[in-house]
């Protein structure tokens, strides 16, 4: 006679082994997790459990990689039974949340994200060209418009009134009219790199305000992280 061996856990179905029998009375032994109620054939996605009287079917998920509707979080299923109601195997994107059947896009939201990342990909870029900081920038800005002040008096000889210029004087062993005519073309050089950034970081912005849906979100990020970096 068969018996049906099940998990002393779920009642999962486990095996079908011919019983032994009894060496005095000649009857099958039924062990312990085992029945001789002949074990049900499940659908596809579900496996077999007894309950200690009837075989029924049970969904079975185990391995399936689901998210959490609420954190995304991502884990994987280990117990029998329905997919729990804070979970789904639908993967989300970004800037998703869930309404119950599907992940559905915040548009303001990513559109607000991806704008800060424009202004973040700009500052990156602009700091290939000058150094960080709002004292070196002031600093940049100081020696502009001295090295312009100086060539517009005729290159005087005393620098004086001219501190960063006769520090760069001290610092290269340039001539003070060289210095100064060095640090406009750096200046005339970065205006034009400048004005090129912040020309794709206004665009950029403008386009994502505009734009209607993830896939023009993504491909404006796309050819404005493409076009940045080529300044």
């Amino acid at each position: 006679m068969d018996i049906f061996n099940y998990d002393q856990e779920t009642g999962e179905y486990l095996s079908t082994v011919v019983a032994d029998l009894d060496p005095l009375e000649s009857l099958p032994l039924i062990p312990a997790y085992a029945t001789d109620v002949t074990v049900i054939t499940p659908t596809a996605g579900s496996v077999a459990t007894f309950n200690g009287t009837v075989w029924s079917e049970i969904e079975d998920h185990r391995g399936a990689t689901v998210y959490d509707t609420t954190t995304k979080e991502e884990s994987t299923i280990v117990d029998l039974g329905v997919i729990p109601a804070d979970k789904t195997e639908i993967a989300p994107d970004a800037y998703t949340t869930w309404n119950g059947s599907a992940w559905v896009v915040d548009l303001p939201t990513a559109k607000t994200s991806e704008q800060s990342k424009v202004d973040g990909l700009a500052e990156q870029q602009r700091q290939t060209f000058i150094t960080n900081g709002s004292g070196q920038s002031m600093t940049y800005q100081q020696k502009a418009t001295e090295a312009d002040a100086y060539i517009t008096a005729g290159s005087p000889v005393d620098l004086t009134p001219y501190p960063f210029i006769q520090a760069e004087v001290n610092a290269t062993g340039n001539t003070a009219t060289v210095a100064a005519n060095d640090i406009l073309a750096a200046q005339s050089a970065w205006i034009v790199k400048g004005a090129d950034i912040e020309e794709l970081r206004i665009k950029a912005k403008i386009d994502l305000d505009a734009a209607a849906d993830m896939a023009a979100i993504t491909a404006i990020m796309t050819a404005y992280e493409a076009a940045i970096v080529l300044v």
